[in-house]
């Protein structure tokens, strides 16, 4: 039974270890968030970061800000939805949109994009990202076969 164990840990070390890794370079421009900025929809305040558009009200007073992020290394995508920090990556994945007389707006809640290292993620263009390993488009896992722009498989660093 311990030789069947090892022998499955050892299959599965491989195949997490053996996936191949494609380097490609970084078709955005990352901006880091400074204190009261806004930049693609995410507004840093101090070190909070809010997701979404407010008017009428400032976004800091109508939603709460955004959960496990870390402000002093938070940087956008120019041009997409994406952003990240040391810790994630980032796309509203689910926004919830409010419309009252004196105000209203939109906010992303759910945001943290799954299964993916930040320190590799490059934006690919057209709403489509990679960490070398695994394709998101629009923040969610697809398979490579659905990338539309294949000359750009080949651009690798």
């Amino acid at each position: 039974m311990l030789g069947k164990i090892t022998l499955f840990t050892c299959l599965l070390l491989c195949l997490t270890l053996c996936r191949k890794h494609i380097d490609f370079k970084d078709a955005g421009t990352w901006q880091h968030l400074s204190d009261k900025r806004t930049i693609e929809g995410y507004t840093r305040v101090g070190d909070k970061i809010y997701g979404g558009h407010y008017y009428g009200k400032s976004i800091w007073d109508a939603i709460k800000p955004m959960e496990y992020v870390d402000a002093e290394t938070f940087s956008v995508c120019i041009g997409s939805e994406y952003a990240k920090d040391k810790n994630h990556v980032y796309y509203p994945l689910h926004v919830i949109c409010e419309d009252a007389d004196e105000f209203g707006g939109c906010y992303f809640a759910e945001y943290i994009v799954s299964g993916v290292r930040p320190s590799d993620f490059r934006y690919l263009g057209n709403g489509y990202g990679t960490d070398g390993y695994d394709l998101f488009f629009e923040g969610k896992k697809v398979p490579w076969s659905k990338y539309k722009s294949k000359t750009n498989l080949n651009q690798h660093k």
